[in-house]
């Protein structure tokens, strides 16, 4: 098995949804994954087109949406933050 450019983490059988970790489109919607075993809520960035900057506290393995893909500038991104 090749990867590349990555951490890999062990994971409970779940759906493929469910462990993609970080941003990912579903469909045609833009979704961020805190894919964590420690408890921690982060807050979570992306930027819209028409208005700017959200962010959202995500927590544990938590899937939050946060807008169709299009209406999207930047994918949803961890601050570096604790909520």
């Amino acid at each position: 098995l090749a990867l590349s450019g990555g951490l890999v983490a062990a994971a409970t059988p779940a759906s493929a949804a469910q462990q993609t970790c970080g941003a990912y489109v579903k469909g045609t919607d833009s979704w961020y994954r805190h894919c964590t075993g420690d408890g921690s809520r982060i807050w979570v960035s992306g930027t819209f087109l028409m208005i700017g900057e959200v962010k959202h506290c995500v927590g544990p393995n938590e899937d939050k949406y946060f807008a169709p893909a299009g209406a999207m500038r930047k994918e949803p991104k961890f601050t570096g933050e604790l909520c």
